[in-house]
C-alpha cells in the first residue's frame, strides 16, 4: 500500500513488510499476556454470611506472588463484588491475585439485631462532643448521631439503621445583621437534595464517566418526598435553607427514601432554623393482607399496597404511595396505623435536640393591625373576583384589587402614617393570607369553588382520538381550559428504560414522560431537560397507570408515554392520567 501510495521504493518494500510482521506478532504476544493476567479462576469464593454473594479471584504472574492477602486489606476496591459488606477469605490456592474488600458485617447480622429498646423507647447519650439517639421503630434499632462529621453545618447528623447509613446536613443563610429578621415571600425559599452514592453498594458508574453526575429521576423524587414533609413546617422562615442528604452505605435491605426525611428532621430540630414542629416518616405495606411498617425491598414485592407516610406528634403532613386496587377502609387503616409509629420516633427527635440543639431564629410575624386594615377593605373586592369562573378575567380582576387595596392604603401624595408598625411588604402579605381565607370559608360556607362550580361538579370534558397520523396511539384530552395531548410509542425489548439505582440498573417494561412548558400558561420561561415538577407529575401520572398495564405474556411489547400539556388550570397530572389511558387504547394495548 505504501508503495503504490508512493512513499517507498521497491527496495525497501519487503523490510517494511518483515518489521510490520514482527510489530504484529509482538502485539498478538501482549494480548495473550494481558488475557492470562485478568482471566478468572474457575474457583469463587463464597463470602462469609452471604451463600448468594460471591467474589471473582483472577490470575496474576508469580512475580505478584509476594503480596500476602492472608489479612484482608480494608479497602473497598473488591473486583466482581456483587454483595458489598461481607467478609471474605481467600485459600491459599486462590491466593494469586490480592483481594481487597468492604469488611462490615453480613446482611443477616445487620436485620437480626438485638437491643435492649422496647418498641417505642429510645434514649440519648453523650460522649464529649458526640451525642448519639437510639429509638426502636418496627422491631428496627435506628442510630442517630451528631458532634463528629460536619461541625460547621447548622445541622449534621449521621443516620445508621443496619448497613444503610445517611449523613445529612441543614444549612440556612446568614442574616446581614443580628436583628434582620426577613419577611416572607410567596413561597418558603428551601431547596432539598439528595443523592445515591454508587459506592454505597459497592458499585460504580458503567459509563466512560465514574463520577456520580446528575440526580436520578430516583433521588429527585426522593428529594420531593423530603420538600413535601417539611416545607410547611417552615412557614414564615425568609432565609434560603437547604437540606443536602447523601446515602454513604447501603445493605441493600433497609431502605433510604424514609430515612432520609427522619435524617432531614433530625437535622433541621438541631440547627438554628426555626421548624415548628419535627416531622417523622415510615413507610406501610400490605403484604398478604398484613400491614407491616418499614418493610425490606423483597417483601415490597408482595405487596398490594404501599404508602410513605409522614407527620407530626399532632397530624399526618405528607402521603405518596400506590395501591393494587385496594379498598379505601384498608388505605385509612394503614395511614393510621404509620402514623402511631411516627409518633414516638417525633418524641425521640425532640429529645434529641433538646440536648444538642441550637437556639432557635426568630420567624416575623406580619401584625395585626396590618390584616386588620387588609381585610377591611379587600373582603368585597376579592370576594367578587373569587367568583368569576374564566381564568384569564380572574386574574385580572385579582390583580386590580391588589392595586385598589394598596393605593388606598399607601396613596402617593401622602407621607407615612405615624404610628403605623407595617410597610407595603405586610400589606402584599395580608392580601394574600386574605384571599386563602375567603376560598377556603367560601368552599366550606357554600360548597363553592373558585370557578363557581360546585364541590361535586366536573368541567365540560371533551375527547378527540387519534390527533395525529403517524404515531402508534394518541389522544387529546380537555377538562375545562387544563388540555393535555398524549402519544404512545410501541417497542421491542431494547427500547426499555433502564433505571440505575442501587440495586443495579432496572429495565422499565412502561414509562410516562409529563411535558409542562411555559406556554400551556401563558407564559415565557425556560425550555430543557425537564424540571423536578415534570419528573414528579409524570412519575404520579405512571404510577397511576401502572396498576392496568398487561401482563408480559399477554402483551410483550415496550410501552412509552408522553404527555405535552397544552393548557393547564387545575390537575395537569390527571389529564395526562386520562389521555395516555386513551392514547393507549388507541394504540390497542389491551388495558
Amino acid at each position: 500500500s505504501f508503495r503504490r501510495m508512493g512513499l517507498v521504493d521497491r527496495t525497501t518494500a519487503p523490510s517494511l513488510g518483515r518489521l510490520s510482521g514482527w510489530v504484529s506478532l509482538i502485539l498478538a504476544v501482549l494480548s495473550l499476556s494481558m488475557i492470562f493476567i485478568l482471566v478468572p479462576d474457575p474457583a469463587r469464593t463464597t463470602l462469609v454470611g452471604h451463600p448468594t454473594a460471591r467474589l471473582n479471584t483472577y490470575s496474576l504472574p508469580s512475580r505478584l506472588s509476594r503480596i500476602s492477602t492472608d489479612t484482608p486489606l480494608r479497602f473497598s476496591r473488591a473486583v466482581g463484588l456483587q454483595a458489598p459488606g461481607m467478609r471474605a477469605r481467600l485459600g491459599p490456592q486462590q491466593r494469586r491475585r490480592p483481594s481487597f474488600h468492604v469488611a462490615v458485617e453480613s446482611a443477616e447480622a445487620a436485620i437480626e439485631q438485638e437491643s435492649d429498646l422496647a418498641e417505642g423507647a429510645y434514649s440519648v447519650t453523650r460522649d464529649g462532643e458526640k451525642v448519639n439517639l437510639r429509638y426502636k421503630s418496627a422491631g428496627r434499632v435506628v442510630s442517630i448521631e451528631t458532634g463528629t462529621i460536619g461541625k460547621l453545618a447548622a445541622g449534621a447528623v449521621m443516620l445508621q439503621d443496619g448497613g444503610t447509613v445517611l449523613y445529612t446536613t441543614a444549612c440556612a443563610e446568614r442574616p446581614m445583621s443580628p436583628d434582620d429578621i426577613g419577611k416572607p415571600t410567596d413561597f418558603t425559599p428551601l431547596r432539598v437534595d439528595y443523592f445515591e452514592r454508587s459506592s454505597a453498594a459497592g458499585r460504580t458508574n458503567q459509563g466512560f464517566f465514574k463520577r456520580d453526575g446528575r440526580p436520578s429521576d430516583r433521588e429527585v423524587l426522593i428529594s420531593r418526598v423530603i420538600d413535601r414533609s417539611i416545607r410547611p413546617l417552615l412557614m414564615g422562615w425568609a432565609r434560603e435553607t437547604q437540606t443536602l442528604s447523601w446515602v454513604l452505605s447501603y445493605d441493600k435491605v433497609h431502605l433510604p427514601s424514609t430515612l432520609s426525611i427522619v435524617a432531614s428532621s433530625a437535622a433541621l430540630a438541631m440547627s438554628e432554623i426555626p421548624m415548628r414542629q419535627v416531622v417523622a416518616a415510615v413507610r406501610v405495606a400490605m403484604v398478604d393482607g398484613e400491614l407491616l411498617i418499614n418493610p425490606t425491598r423483597d417483601q415490597l414485592e408482595n405487596s398490594t399496597l404501599e404508602l410513605i407516610v409522614s407527620g407530626t406528634q399532632e397530624a399526618v403532613v405528607m402521603i405518596e404511595g400506590e395501591a393494587s386496587f385496594v379498598p379505601e377502609e384498608q388505605v385509612l387503616k394503614a395511614i393510621s396505623t404509620a402514623h402511631d409509629h411516627i409518633k414516638p420516633i417525633c418524641c425521640a427527635i425532640e429529645a434529641f435536640a433538646e440536648e444538642v440543639g441550637k437556639q432557635k431564629e426568630a420567624v416575623y410575624d406580619l401584625p395585626e393591625s396590618a390584616m386588620e386594615a387588609v381585610t377591611d377593605i379587600g373582603i368585597p373586592l376579592i370576594d367578587e373576583a373569587l367568583r368569576i369562573s374564566e381564568k384569564q378575567l380572574r386574574g385580572a380582576a385579582f390583580d386590580k384589587a391588589k392595586s385598589f387595596i394598596m393605593d388606598t392604603l399607601f396613596p402617593e401624595d401622602e407621607e407615612a402614617v405615624e404610628g403605623r408598625d407595617w410597610d407595603q411588604e405586610d400589606a402584599k402579605i395580608a392580601i394574600k393570607r386574605l384571599t386563602i381565607k375567603r376560598l377556603r370559608d367560601m368552599v366550606e360556607s357554600e360548597s363553592r369553588r373558585i370557578d363557581g362550580r360546585g364541590v361535586s361538579d366536573v368541567r365540560e370534558i371533551t375527547i378527540d382520538t387519534p390527533v395525529l397520523p403517524c404515531t402508534h396511539g394518541s389522544a387529546l384530552f380537555t377538562r375545562g381550559t387544563t388540555q393535555a395531548l398524549a402519544t404512545v410509542t410501541l417497542g421491542d425489548d431494547s427500547m426499555q428504560l433502564i433505571d440505575p439505582t442501587l440495586h443495579g440498573d432496572i429495565p422499565k417494561r412502561f414509562y410516562l414522560q409529563y411535558n409542562f412548558p411555559p406556554c400551556s400558561v401563558g407564559e415565557v420561561g425556560r425550555v430543557g431537560a425537564p424540571g423536578r415538577r415534570e419528573v414528579g407529575h409524570g412519575n404520579l401520572a405512571e404510577r397511576g397507570l401502572l396498576q392496568s398495564m398487561p401482563e408480559y405474556q399477554d402483551f410483550p411489547y415496550t410501552i412509552r408515554a408522553e404527555s405535552l400539556i397544552t393548557q393547564s388550570d387545575g390537575s395537569s397530572s390527571m389529564a395526562t392520567v386520562c389521555a395516555c389511558s386513551l392514547a393507549m387504547m388507541d394504540a390497542g394495548v389491551p388495558l
